[in-house]
């Protein structure tokens, strides 16, 4: 499981962090963000969160068409 913060910037340059095996917790969360705005400092426009869950390894089916 990853977590990830995306920011995207008033110039709308963007940012992401993500840390692999913590909990997708408000204070994990808040920990990324503030090492996602420190890198520039800039105003934000935008932020993302999300969760990556592991892979549960079932195969891509086609389905049927009618």
């Amino acid at each position: 499981t990853k977590i990830f913060v995306k920011l995207k910037f008033h110039d709308f340059t963007r940012t992401t962090v993500e840390r692999a095996g913590l909990p997708p917790t408000l204070d994990q969360f808040q920990l990324l963000l503030g090492e996602a705005f420190a890198r520039t400092g800039k105003s934000v426009r935008l932020i993302g969160l999300g969760v990556r869950f592991a892979s549960m390894d079932v195969p891509d089916a086609q389905l049927p068409l009618l």
